[in-house]
This record gives structure tokens, sequence and C-alpha cells, in this order.
């Protein structure tokens, strides 16, 4: 990071050509070849034939860009249909790295079918940034977990490394009712219950009516679940990793752990007392932004990654409400929080119906560059300039940059909102803290996670790589798996199981290894090991 920081200087130059007008075009003079992209729509990408990064790429590269949106919520569906029969294929797709059609084993199908193509050549003779990218993440093993069974890479990644990204449950809690009733954030999961009775029973919106709902989530995503959260009270709770940890360096997995009833009671009593909503289980992601957000004031507590996520950057009556609070201690002395381990998504894939490859993929690897990342922060002078001496960032380090106008999760025509392949070579950790302060959601961000720092596992499990013989059946299994250990956290928080029955509890675990759990056990520590 402080080889980028004090490369800044350079990566500014780049961008002063830009911004005037004066870098040439590759391939100027010549016929332009045409690139046919597809992606889900993005709401706030203004107009993408406007959009000043792709204007600048197409100068850059010499190509016309064009765009197929694809509706939202049939963006998946609709890939899918034409990569399996391989009509009405785009040159290329990008936009999907947070969905799962191109990871395994869905990406495994495509490979199959011949309807992607392999990039590791193209790496090999054209990827001067992509390479010098597997270089700087070496630590993050990117090329590796790029690499499929058989050798060969098939997407373009999209990757964050920074401590924004670092931890995908804060709990937030509203300070103004904490205020009101004169407590202070809770510390143990004991507090927790004392707080959030108070929350219920003490009218800390002070509208005389039992309006206060004092936790609440949704299944929309496992980050604003607060039964994710609070497990981590209790033993290490991994969603992404079908829940399973490392400790002495063997992998074990925490649903059937006595450690996991005990947080499960903990919550069917959070549940059972009204403390818990149980909209928390019903209502979708709208919702759960209506309610954080609502006028009246009527939510204690929820979790999120990122507070923008669910908390509106254009109320600044409600960005002021909640306050992060640091990960829970509970009955056994157990405080952690989840690591997320960045992982390279799959930002773009070249298709079978490409007529010209090497040339979508060098506009892939321009994506990947120093100077690509840095318009992430828009245009220098208005949006953004080089950091003054003095200057500190969001995490109170030396900033490189200083930052004038917060373009993430604002409409704007500036950047592509990184749907498309990027690397964030300069990071928010080298951003200064902008006038906005306490308003700032990345600044917010900053600091919640520097509560959260303290509180990593010692030990982590980077992610599952499975054989590619063995995998269909290991990824059922595991689909299997993570279905039981879901409906069994509903059952038993709701009430519909008995957490305290041990038959009930005896029948539920052995569910588990009946689905092959010994199995997804002895693959997941080879995947463990060789990252060791």
């Amino acid at each position: 990071m402080k080889r980028y920081a004090r490369g800044i200087s350079y990566l500014i130059c780049v961008m002063i050509i830009f911004l005037t007008g004066c870098a040439s075009a590759a391939g100027q003079g010549d016929e332009r070849k045409t690139v046919r992209l597809a992606a889900p729509e993005n709401a706030l990408i203004e107009d993408f034939d406007t959009n000043a990064y792709k204007l600048w790429l197409e100068e850059q590269t010499g190509l016309n860009i064009e765009m197929t949106w694809l509706p939202a919520a049939a963006s998946e569906q609709m890939a899918n249909i034409a990569l399996l029969t391989g009509e009405n294929l785009p040159d290329a797709y990008i936009g999907f790295g947070s969905h799962n059609i191109f990871k395994q084993p869905s990406l495994q199908t495509y490979i199959d079918a011949g309807t992607i193509l392999p990039l590791t050549g193209y790496i090999e003779e054209y990827g001067t940034h992509t390479q010098a990218a597997f270089e700087h993440l070496e630590d993050f093993y990117v090329r590796e977990l790029m690499t499929q069974s058989d050798g060969n890479i098939y997407f373009m990644p999209g990757f964050t490394y920074h401590m924004i990204t670092r931890y995908s449950q804060i709990l937030w809690m509203n300070q103004e009712w904490l205020d009101a009733l004169n407590l202070a954030q809770p510390t143990t999961t004991d507090e927790l219950y004392q707080v959030l009775k108070a929350f219920r029973d003490g009218d800390p919106n002070g509208n005389g009516a039992r309006d206060e709902i004092p936790l609440a989530g949704t299944e929309a995503s496992y980050s604003k679940q607060p039964y994710d959260n609070i497990m981590n009270a209790f033993v290490y709770n991994d969603p992404k990793n079908s829940r399973l940890y490392v400790e002495g360096g063997e992998v074990k997995f925490a649903p059937v752990t006595d450690a996991w009833r005990d947080g499960l009671a903990f919550l069917n009593r959070l549940y059972k007392e009204e403390l818990l909503s149980p909209l928390s289980f019903t209502q979708d992601d709208q919702q759960m932004i209506q309610m954080a957000n609502d006028p009246r004031n009527i939510l204690g507590a929820f979790t999120v990654s990122g507070y923008t996520y669910t908390v509106m950057q254009s109320d600044p009556e409600a960005m002021r409400r909640y306050k992060p609070v640091a990960p829970l201690m509970g009955p056994e002395g157990v405080q952690l929080c989840t690591l997320s381990f960045p992982l390279p998504k799959p930002n773009g894939v070249i298709t079978s119906a490409c007529e010209h490859p090497e040339e979508v993929f060098k506009l892939f690897d321009l994506m990947l560059s120093e100077e690509a990342g840095l318009m992430r922060f828009g245009e220098r002078g208005v949006d953004w300039d080089a950091a003054r001496e003095g200057d500190v960032s969001i995490f109170d380090t030396p900033a490189a940059i200083r930052v004038y106008n917060q373009l993430w999760k604002a409409k704007q025509n500036k950047h592509l909102m990184e749907i498309e392949p990027y690397i964030r070579w300069l990071n928010t950790v080298d951003v200064t803290q902008d006038s906005t302060g306490e308003l700032d959601g990345e600044y917010i961000n900053a600091q919640a996670r520097q509560l959260y720092a303290p509180y990593e596992p010692e030990e982590r499990l980077l992610t599952l790589i499975f054989d590619a013989e063995e995998m269909a059946e290991l990824y059922g299994i595991r689909g299997n798996i993570d279905d039981h250990t879901y409906n069994g956290l509903i059952d038993f928080i709701t009430g519909a199981a008995n957490i305290h029955d041990d038959a009930v509890w005896d029948e539920y675990k052995e569910t588990f290894y009946e689905m092959g759990l010994e199995k997804l056990l002895i693959a997941a520590q080879e995947s463990h090991d060789q990252f060791q």
C-alpha cells in the first residue's frame, strides 16, 4: 500500500492527461472495432454512452464499446440461457461479480459447454496490468483463487482488499435511544438483552406509543441478519464458508457444537420476548431500509456491512441516529467477528461469440490498471485531488488523496460502479477525511471497522476449493448442509423446533452427518491446507 501511496503523483499525472483530453487513443486512425458487453441494469449509472470512464476506455483502446443492459431480476436467467444454448451471446459479460452465475459450480457448466473462453494465454501475452496485480496481491492468492482445476483462468477479477470490506457484519445501535434512557452501549450478550428490553419498554422515541422495534433484520443479505452477528459471541460464525472454522489447524463445523446450541437458545429468548422482530424473517431489503430511516424513529438496532446499505446518505437525521457497537462477549468469554477474506469476484468473462477476444481482453486488462482504479474517485480538481501535507485518512493514517465529493452509492456518470473488472490499487485507507465527517458513509464505516479489528479469529479458512472430479458431489453436499443449517436457525430461533429438547437437537445434528458432513470436512481440510 505504501508503494502506491508514494506513487500517487504519477497516477495524478496520468489523470491530468485524461481529464484534459490529451490522451491518445490506441489504434487511432484505424477502423474501430466494436465490443458488445452485457450486464445487469445499474440505476446508479446515469448514461453509459456518455459515461466519463467508458469514454476514456474507448479513447485508450480505440474501441467502440456498446452495452446491453439486462433486467436486473432476470439477468442471471437470461445469461444462463444464452450461455447454455450459445445463442444471443454478447462478446463479454460484466457486472455479475456479486451473483453466483460465474462462480463454481455454475462456472464449470459453461467451461464444459465451451461458451466462455480461457484467458490464461491472453494473460501471459497481453496481461501487463493483470500480472502486475497478481504480483501486488500475492498475499491474497488472487491468481490461485482464479485458477480452475484444469489450470486455466476464465474470468477477470473485481478485487477490493481494504479494511472497509473486511468485516461484513457490523452491529449498529440507536444512540438517541441509549441517550434517552441513560444507557451505555452493551458489551456482552447479557447487556444486549437488558438494553433491548429497555428499548421495548422504555418509550425511547418519546411518542407515548409502544411502536419501538428493539432489533430487526432481513434475509435479503446475511450481513443484515442480527443472528449471524450475535452468534459470534458463542462460536465463530462464517456463513460464506458454510459455518466452517479452524481451530488448532483443524477444520470444524460450528452448527454441531454445544456453543452453537447455546447461541440458538439466546436468540430464541430474544425472539420469544419480542426483542428480535419477527419481521426479520419476512421483510425484504427495501422494507428494512424504510424501517431504519422511518422519521418516527422506531428502530433500535440492526446489522449491516456498510452503513449506507441501510441508512440513507441523503438523510442527515438518520445518518446521525445510529452508532457502531463492538463485537459482544458471550457467557463463555467468546468475542469474535466474522472476517470476510477478500476473494476475486468474477467481474468479466469473454464468450465464445467474441470475434476479437484479444481486444476485449486488452480492454479488461486496462480496467485493472492503476490509472483506471483512480477513476473511481471521479474528476481530479472537482471530486478529488492530491492530499496535502499532514492530511489524515479515514483510518487516521497519512492520506494519499483528498476526496471532495463522494460518488459511491450515488447516481453519477463518472465511473461504472465497479461492475467492470477492477483492482482497488488506491484504497479508502489512503483517502483523507473529508469535511462531512460524521455524515460521510465511508468515514462512518472506517470508524466502525476499527472497533472490530481486535476481534478477528486467530485462524481462518480462506475459501473452499474442490477437485473437479468431486466438485458436483461436494457442492451438492455443501448445499444440503447450508440449507439444513439455515432451516435449523429459523426453526430454533422462532420456536418451531425446541432448542431445549435433547432428542430434537440430536436428530438435527445427526442429519448433517447423514448428508455427508464428514466428506465435506475432509475436502475443506484439504482446501485449507493448500494455503498454509
